[in-house]
């Protein structure tokens, strides 16, 4: 497991979780299931005294902040967001999410 400090967002092993996140994203923002086109931003479900891949989201920036400061959201159909999930914490949706990524 790749661990990159909370405190340290410039080292390489960062930009490795940012970049693995990315890639299970497929190009898609985790949380609303629309496609990424611009900067696309890493959110934390839940904090630990390191980081990793299962507690870090690939999503759009608006996406970002509607997860922390609420407003108006458009989910496609079968998204995390249009099931209920918060964005928040280590939820049954977000494994269920997680699970359906694995090889």
């Amino acid at each position: 497991m790749v661990k990159a400090s909370y405190k340290t967002r410039t080292d390489a092993a960062w930009f490795e979780l940012k970049d693995r996140a990315r890639l299970r994203a497929k190009g898609l923002c985790e949380y609303c299931g629309g496609a990424i086109f611009g900067p696309a931003d890493l959110h934390h479900r839940w904090y630990s005294s390191y980081d990793s891949l299962e507690m870090l989201m690939y999503l759009h920036r608006r996406c970002h902040s509607y997860i922390h400061f609420g407003g108006k959201l458009m989910a496609v159909k079968g998204s995390l967001a249009s099931k209920g999930d918060t964005g928040k914490g280590d939820t049954l949706i977000w494994r269920e999410y997680l699970n359906s990524k694995s090889p």
